[in-house]
């Protein structure tokens, strides 16, 4: 005398397609990690990878790019007078080279 698992079977069956969803969906969020891992390594946005030289100049890049940005908003806010401009440009200056120098 056999079991009958025909029941079971069938549940399985209906199954099927959803596990496949869920794992589709699982294998595309990792894929989208890894993609978007790899366009910023490729890009250079990566400080992470590479010699701790490197690290350090992305370091060093980010820190002057910030400093930059931070500069030209100043250079074309109408509220600063030139004076104030100026004495803002020479603390860049500064900035930078400490940077450069290593302090």
């Amino acid at each position: 005398m056999a079991i009958d698992v025909s029941s079971l079977v069938t549940d399985i069956g209906f199954a099927v397609g959803a596990v496949g969803a869920v794992g589709l969906g699982c294998l595309l969020v990792l894929l989208a990690a890894k993609a978007s891992k790899w366009v910023r390594s490729a890009l250079g946005y990566s400080p992470m990878e590479g010699t701790a030289a490197l690290r350090e100049a992305a370091a060093a890049n980010a820190a002057t790019a910030a400093w930059d940005s931070g500069y030209m908003r100043r250079q074309f806010d109408a509220s600063w007078s030139d004076a104030e401009k100026q004495a803002w440009r020479e603390g860049v200056a500064a900035q930078h080279e400490d940077r450069r120098a290593g302090r």
